[in-house]
């Protein structure tokens, strides 16, 4: 059986401004996750030009063996597929383009292998004249703080604080635009973003949702795009844990393995959590089960009391553990 899966990509261009006309390279590596060995009549074919998969290469078909690393790959190996392409005419959303592997009956296999670009007006071309610079300076995040754990399903609206710090107003064809990390949290890629004055701040807001529980960050990065397609200002960050959903009794699930506090130390020191944290672990999973939104690690509100740190032992709630 035929199968392939995605490993890394990387281009020669930075493919969130890219100058139209400009000749790229696009590398995907994928590995081969079947049983049979990749060879000759195998190809990589474009996809999804009926949905809009612009063919930015010069052919829509390729023999595996002209743009791979390896001639022949075998179950288990990893090969490089490099096709050369050339960047679009700008325009006021990101273009994409589809491939996948093809075997010699003519079925597609295999995870598909893509890339998102947006193009911009070459160096060497004048501005429209009249047009000035467009810039923006993040503030500080309106809600969800950095590595603030949702449960997985949860929804939220991300929100960042942000200064129009440029010479134009923002008007409707400004747009909020992601540019790179995990896809899922956002059922959009471009958001509209409020009219904003040279000077004034504003709220920038995606809707989004928790995807499912993992022990790893899930982030994305976002960017703004004027009305003539180019990014400018700062990167706009969102970084959450999903967490499992809670069970029927209202506890949720924690480890003190969890990279998110598995090396803080406790008390102390010199033990770290992933050491000596299982009676803490506990006690967060207890009081979640009474509705508190609480973690290992986190602190609760000032005006209640809060794990607290001593020079010799730390206390939580009427419980004392040396450290």
């Amino acid at each position: 059986m035929d199968n392939a899966k995605f490993v890394s990509f990387s281009s020669d261009q930075d493919l969130d401004q890219a100058p139209a006309g400009k000749v790229f390279t696009a590398t995907w590596r994928v590995r081969n996750t079947g049983s049979v060995t990749w060879g000759e009549g195998y190809k990589v074919v474009h996809i999804h030009a009926d949905e809009g998969s612009t063919l930015m290469a010069e052919k829509a078909s390729y023999p595996l063996a002209e743009v791979a690393s390896l001639s022949t790959v075998r179950p288990g190996d990893e090969v490089e597929i490099s096709l050369p392409m050339t960047a679009p005419a700008p325009r006021s959303k990101r273009y994409f383009t589809d491939w996948q592997l093809q075997n010699p009956a003519g079925e597609l296999f295999g995870e598909v292998i893509w890339l998102r670009v947006v193009t911009t007006r070459p160096k060497d071309t004048p501005p429209p004249t009249g047009l000035r610079e467009s810039n923006s300076q993040y503030i500080d995040d309106d809600t969800i703080p950095d590595g603030t754990p949702l449960e997985e399903g949860t929804a939220f609206v991300k929100n960042w604080a942000v200064k129009n710090t440029g010479k134009r107003k923002w008007g409707k064809a400004y747009r909020l635009v992601f540019v790179n990390g995990d896809r899922e949290m956002s059922g959009s890629m471009t958001h509209t973003v409020p009219a904003a004055a040279p000077g004034e701040e504003v709220i920038l807001s995606i809707p989004m949702t928790a995807p499912p529980a993992r022990n790893e960050p899930y982030i994305s990065s976002w960017r703004l795009h004027d009305d003539r397609n180019v990014p400018f200002g700062d990167h706009f960050w969102v970084k959450i844990f999903s967490t499992a959903k809670v069970d029927a009794f209202g506890i949720q699930p924690y480890s003190q393995n969890d990279p998110r506090w598995k090396n803080n130390i406790l008390g102390t020191g010199p033990r770290t959590l992933s050491e000596f944290g299982c009676l803490l672990t506990c006690y967060a999973m207890m009081l979640s089960g009474f509705g508190e939104n609480m973690t290992p690690t986190r602190r609760r509100s000032s005006r209640r009391r809060r794990w607290v740190s001593r020079p010799k032992n730390f206390t939580v709630f009427a419980t004392r553990f040396p450290a």
